[in-house]
């Protein structure tokens, strides 16, 4: 996951398609996602839970966060993994209603500091 999430913010389109198991990527492209990452201002990567993995199968909940705008906001998703021939492919994933930040809560962008008087100011 955290090689997928690093390749995401250097736009390492080859990385992606080739991590993505082929029965799952349906018609992306490494131009899509060269145009995707390059539009988005990843923040950082939160790993939620990663459960040890079940033979050849794993999953991984993770927040990734990036700049929308002024805005701060988070991709929630529990991904799928299967390994095949040493490789760990990303299956699919399940996303979750997009996290909130309190105003009295830290910042999640690691900031260190309060929400509201960081990326909530």
């Amino acid at each position: 996951m955290r090689s997928r999430y690093c390749a995401y913010v250097l736009a390492k389109a080859p990385y992606l398609i080739a991590t993505h198991h082929p029965d799952f990527r349906g018609d992306l492209s490494e131009g899509d996602l060269v145009e995707s990452c390059k539009q988005t201002q990843w923040q950082r990567l939160e790993i939620v839970d990663a459960p040890p993995h079940q033979g050849d199968k794993g999953v991984v909940e993770f927040k990734a966060w990036f700049r929308d705008g002024e805005a701060l906001r988070a991709l929630h998703e529990r991904s799928r993994f299967v390994r095949e021939a040493g490789q760990w492919l990303y299956c699919d994933g399940e996303f979750s209603p997009e996290p909130k930040a309190g105003r009295n809560a830290a910042c999640p962008c690691g900031s260190g500091k309060k929400f509201k008087r960081c990326c909530g100011a």
